[in-house]
Order: structure tokens, then C-alpha cells, then sequence
């Protein structure tokens, strides 16, 4: 299984900080095994990672540094899992 997620925005706040969460559940019990993400925008080279949530009752969570205060960032990740 394979899905996807995108996230485009910007935003009047330039404190130096924020955070972002997402909490996905599959209605039919799949469960996510890899997570890969990527953020972009704001004249800054992309930003990639994979996050493994292989592991029984695992989360995907990853905390990411050195992205600028800015506007006009995108965050596109895309979600695999094994077949059920």
C-alpha cells in the first residue's frame, strides 16, 4: 500500500520555531511501515528523510533542524506499508 500527503502554506508568523503534527489511522487496520518526507520552498535546498515504523505499535515521529523563519515551505511526505 502506498499513500501520500502534501502540505503547502505560509504564514504571517516568522517566529524562529514551530511545529507541525499529523496523526493518520488507516480505517482498515493497515499499518504504516516507512514514512519519507521531503521539505522545500523558501530558496532553501530540499529537505529528505525516511522514518522507519516497521516495529509493532511504533510511531513515525522525526524532529528537524536548520530550517530558516520564512514563508511558502512545503512538506510532502508519502506513507508505505506491507500488503495486508
Amino acid at each position: 500500500m502506498f499513500g501520500g500527503l502534501a502540505f503547502a502554506g505560509c504564514a504571517a508568523d516568522t517566529s524562529t520555531s514551530g511545529d507541525l503534527t499529523i496523526e493518520l489511522e488507516l480505517l482498515d487496520g493497515t499499518e504504516i511501515d516507512e514514512v519519507t518526507y521531503s521539505i522545500s520552498g523558501n530558496g532553501m535546498e530540499p529537505m529528505v528523510g525516511t522514518i522507519n515504523a516497521s516495529a509493532p505499535g511504533s510511531t513515525a515521529s522525526v524532529e528537524v533542524f536548520g530550517i530558516p523563519a520564512g514563508e511558502d515551505y512545503t512538506l510532502s511526505t508519502s506513507f508505505f506499508s506491507k500488503p495486508v
